[in-house]
């Protein structure tokens, strides 16, 4: 049985809402975990700070939208694809919303391999007017909070 590499985007707040990550994905890295620095409250004044560390792991996603034969893509398609990533990570709202990197995402077989408890950092994008490249690149780098990888369904622990 064959299973395909299908990054996707799943947050379970509010509205449960998938996205699949346009394509082509060129890269994903993940860096090996981490000690995540936390706040740490002092007990007392003169004491020193007492708290708990977690690790974590940090993820670049990198990928792009193709042009069409003849230099053409679908202006629409292609901005909104961008627009929607943008409304999706909402780094410029409230970054408490995690969410779940999946790297397989099947539906049908069910196979999901996933990251979870995700917090995005950046997102960058370039437009580019080059034939032998993508038309949009981007650059996703989010944080994943529990440096384990899942193989359960969205939104189950």
């Amino acid at each position: 049985m064959k299973h395909y590499y299908r990054p996707v985007l799943y947050r379970a707040a509010g509205t449960p809402t998938t996205f699949v990550l346009p394509a082509p994905v060129t890269d994903v890295d993940v860096s090996q975990p981490y000690k995540m620095d936390t706040r740490e409250v002092p007990l007392k004044n003169g004491s020193y700070n007492y708290g708990f560390r977690r690790q974590a792991r940090l993820i670049t996603v990198s990928g792009g939208v193709d042009i069409l034969e003849n230099c053409e893509y679908d202006d629409d398609s292609a901005y909104q694809l961008l627009i929607n990533l943008d409304l999706f990570l909402n780094l410029n709202g409230t970054l408490g919303d995690r969410f779940e990197f999946f790297t397989i995402f099947d539906d049908e077989t069910p196979k999901y391999v996933k990251y979870r408890s995700c917090v995005p950092k950046s997102f960058n994008y370039k437009i580019r007017d080059d034939r032998n490249d993508s038309m949009f690149t981007y650059n996703i780098v989010f944080e994943a909070e529990d440096p384990y990888v899942w193989t359960t369904a969205p939104g189950v622990t």
